[in-house]
């Protein structure tokens, strides 16, 4: 390609979908990248450049309309506006949250979560920016890839599962969530407005929103190359192997003539093989954890 763009590069940094994010930058073949994404990984990119000896120009752009917080927590479904959205960050939630506020409310209202079809998401993104009387429920896809005509967004949690554990959301998380309301183009207000549901997580939200310093991002995500999984599966296994086959002669079972016996005892080591290489990047992984200095992680 003569030009290849990347949105929100930060997610280099994300535990589970970071390797494909650095992947992409690392591998796209073209003779430009464009990088959209956060301030506070900016840095990273650069050292990251140091080491395939390519050149960085940085472009930084304000948001043209500002983001401001609600003065105090909205603290019932029943104060939802039309124009708002409500994240939550489970699609249980996402249809319980949207049931309440059609009772209480009578609005219209759209969902968007992750699991949800392309085609289904862009029918309920468009059924919320067209109806002047709708309300937006959500996860925290509704920060990726969608231009929504959101005037509030109400956190009903700053706390979420991140596939490992429950854990309060980063100051970017928040940011990133937060940032949909007021889009300039996409939205009739002069100014995003955000919201907790609670003092305490309206707290949380207003310290993010209100944030001068970016968080710094020091370190990516890569998944191992498949030639050095394939490398280490391949020593491991013909060690084992060699070992097993002579246990298996040596056990004198008649079962072991078997062809049927054998194929699945074959499997069953193939298996054990591929385990214990996993299980060894991920003591690797683990390690590199602990560096504060490694630029790349498992």
């Amino acid at each position: 390609f003569d030009v290849a763009v990347v949105d929100e590069f930060q997610l280099m940094s994300s535990r589970d979908r970071g390797w494909a994010f650095t992947r992409a930058v690392l591998g796209l073949r073209a003779n430009e990248i464009h990088l959209c994404g956060e301030e506070g990984a900016v840095d990273l990119v650069k050292n990251i450049c140091k080491l395939t000896g390519d050149s960085v120009e940085v472009n930084r752009y304000e948001r043209l309309s500002p983001l401001e917080m609600e003065p105090e927590p909205v603290s019932s479904l029943k104060k939802v506006r039309p124009g708002d959205c409500v994240v939550t960050f489970s699609r249980k939630e996402v249809f319980k949250r949207k049931q309440e506020i059609e009772r209480d409310t009578g609005l219209i209202v759209a969902t968007v979560y992750g699991s949800l079809p392309p085609e289904t998401r862009k029918q309920q993104a468009t059924m919320f920016n067209e109806s002047s009387n709708s309300v937006l429920v959500a996860t925290d896809a509704v920060g990726l890839g969608l231009n929504l005509r959101i005037r509030r967004v109400l956190f009903t949690t700053t706390e979420k599962y991140d596939g490992h554990s429950n854990r309060n959301l980063t100051d970017r998380e928040i940011r990133q969530i937060a940032g949909r309301a007021g889009r300039y183009g996409h939205s009739d207000m002069d100014a995003g407005r955000a919201a907790g549901m609670d003092k305490e997580a309206h707290e949380m939200i207003g310290k993010a929103v209100s944030a001068s310093e970016p968080t710094q991002i020091k370190q990516a995500y890569v998944f191992p190359p498949r030639e050095y999984v394939r490398s280490r599966f391949h020593n491991v296994f013909v060690e084992q192997l060699s070992q097993q086959l002579e246990e298996l002669e040596a056990s004198g079972d008649p079962r072991t003539k078997r062809s049927r016996y054998r194929d699945r005892w074959l499997g069953q080591l193939v298996n054990d093989c591929y385990l214990k290489v996993m299980r060894e990047i991920r003591s690797e992984r683990e390690a590199l954890l602990k560096d504060r200095n490694a630029m790349f992680l498992l």
